[in-house]
């Protein structure tokens, strides 16, 4: 359970960094204002929801000992730092240069929207696998 929790946490604050690098890199390179703006509402939405996620992480590693929910726990933080900080990093390295004003300020909601649909169809996969587990575990146990 105590590598779950580390790497939880690790994922956590790798979220944290990848969802800031962007915010950086259009702050420093001066690039225009409604590029930034979109950049730093998508970053502060990561930010954000990996705090909240965090918090609730840290409140259910502190009150419940079952590995199995922890597990799918583990697999929602995988998703929900990753496929958010990804998309908002691949727009900001690679669609910036041919981004126009016309559409570039739809990016914090399909930042919200790509990290809503990973974490729900992650942690329900996962989940759903975890139950299936421990139910042939209990059918196991009961015919022998």
């Amino acid at each position: 359970m105590r590598k779950i929790i580390f790497a939880s946490r690790i994922l956590l604050s790798i979220g944290m960094a990848l969802a800031v690098i962007p915010s950086l890199y259009i702050y420093f390179r001066d690039k225009p204002e409604w590029i930034g703006e979109a950049i730093y509402l998508s970053s502060a939405w990561v930010v954000a929801s990996v705090v909240v996620m965090a918090l609730c992480t840290e409140v259910y590693y502190r009150f419940f000992k079952s590995i199995y929910p922890a597990v799918t726990l583990l697999a929602a933080t995988l998703a929900a730092v990753l496929s958010a900080s990804i998309y908002i990093n691949w727009a900001t390295f690679f669609g910036a240069r041919t981004a126009d004003i016309n559409t570039w300020h739809l990016l914090p909601l399909f930042t919200a929207l790509h990290q809503i649909k990973a974490t729900v169809f992650v942690t329900l996969t996962t989940g759903a696998a975890c139950i299936l587990f421990l139910f042939g575990k209990a059918l196991a146990r009961r015919l022998a």
